[in-house]
């Protein structure tokens, strides 16, 4: 989450960032007559900034407070994007789900 920033600046903040990344990639794929586009990232950590457990304990209106379909549907997305299926069964869907988000923040937070 961008500290100290309203959500529209850490959006613009983002935006610039990944726009010397992509000035490169066009540049390697010998397209570096291409212009960059205006770029716009979507930043919304604020958003979900209620629902991240603390260290000490689950906080109310996170994962807990999803029904089975919901946990389920969120599996289902999180396998879509390319989230592994656990080792090891699992008789609940809230274990995966947190697992799953997990590995795709780790996946996804360099980008």
């Amino acid at each position: 989450m961008q500290k100290g920033v309203s959500s529209d600046r850490a959006a613009t903040l983002l935006a610039g960032a990944a726009r010397p990344k992509l000035e490169l990639g066009l540049r390697k794929a010998g397209l570096a007559h291409v212009a960059v586009p205006e770029m716009v990232m979507a930043y919304y950590a604020d958003l979900l900034a209620d629902g991240v457990e603390s260290q000490s304990g689950a906080s109310a209106g996170g994962l807990e407070a999803l029904s089975t379909a919901e946990l389920s549907l969120a599996w289902e997305w999180l396998l879509a994007m390319g989230v592994p299926e656990p080792e090891e069964p699992q008789a609940a869907w809230l274990a995966p789900v947190r697992q799953g988000m997990a590995w795709l923040v780790r996946r996804q937070g360099g980008r």
